[in-house]
């Protein structure tokens, strides 16, 4: 059986990948995207409790986009991941952290044009 460190990991490196190999159009729309899962995340997150039912409302989101063949899916999972990772209790975090910040300063380019 598998364990969450390495599934976030293979899925971090599967969707960074992506963003990476992606068009400007496809980080728009990422980027987008990720803003909203990191919205959906905070609204879903009374103070002082785990992030927990917004992680799962955007991997739920992930799914739905992904089964549609639509692109902005890895927006969803990239704000679910960076999410997790960000409460620091898993090993080798750090790791993980260099990842998301690195291909989110990619899609920052690109939130210019997401916002209006």
């Amino acid at each position: 059986m598998r364990d969450e460190v390495t599934d976030l990991f293979t899925e971090l490196a599967l969707w960074a990948n992506v963003v990476m190999q992606s068009e400007m159009g496809d980080r728009i729309r990422i980027c987008a995207a990720y803003d909203a899962g990191l919205q959906l995340i905070a609204e879903r997150t009374p103070p002082g409790s785990l992030p927990r039912p917004g992680i799962e409302a955007c991997i739920l989101q992930h799914q739905e986009l992904k089964a549609a063949e639509d692109i902005s899916c890895v927006g969803w999972i990239l704000a679910a991941i960076a999410t997790r990772v960000g409460e620091r209790d898993l090993p080798k975090w750090e790791e993980a952290q260099k990842v998301i910040d690195i291909t989110v300063r990619l899609l920052s380019r690109y939130r210019q044009t997401c916002v209006h």
